[in-house]
């Protein structure tokens, strides 16, 4: 009897804790994203021109992060002047939780990614951009925003992206 009782708190408390991490994350596919809130002070966000956007969330001491931030750039430069269908264009803009801002700038400079925007998240995971999709350390993902401003999809693999923009 003790035993089940057990059992189902147990049960019920993992229940609970996985319904918890679906709500906390606020980015999901048909979603509207909120492009008037203040962490997107980036200019691709800001001007609504229509753009397929992929939102990349890295960092350069997270080596995976950091090789498909650069694998996504690489597409959106190969990618950016083919004619999109639904939208204007091809836009990224990769959100940095360094540490230091100076390793930041380094590795922009390193890895060859003025083509794209690049932000530096100077308050990192305690930010309201962190809190707005959910990032922990070690946990960046991204969200692929249509030209309406609709989440298309969340954590999309470099090879992915590519299917779905040259398939448009």
């Amino acid at each position: 009897m003790i035993f089940t009782s057990l059992f189902f708190v147990m049960l019920l408390s993992l229940l609970s804790f996985s319904l918890k991490e679906k709500q906390s994350n606020t980015a999901s596919r048909g979603d509207k994203m909120k492009m008037e809130t203040s962490f997107y002070s980036s200019q691709t966000l800001n001007n609504e021109s229509g753009d397929l956007v992929l939102i990349n969330f890295w960092a350069t001491y997270d080596a995976e992060s950091r090789v498909k931030n650069v694998r996504f750039a690489r597409l959106v430069e190969k990618y950016k002047q083919k004619s999109i269908k639904n939208a204007n264009g091809l836009s990224m803009v990769s959100y940095s939780f360094d540490h230091y801002q100076s390793i930041f700038n380094e590795t922009i400079a390193t890895d060859s990614l003025s083509q794209i925007e690049n932000v530096y998240v100077e308050e990192g995971f305690s930010s309201d951009l962190a809190k707005q999709f959910n990032l922990k350390p070690g946990q960046f993902n991204n969200v692929l925003i249509d030209a309406k401003g609709v989440v298309m999809r969340v954590n999309v693999t470099p090879e992915e992206f590519e299917q779905i923009i040259s398939q448009s």
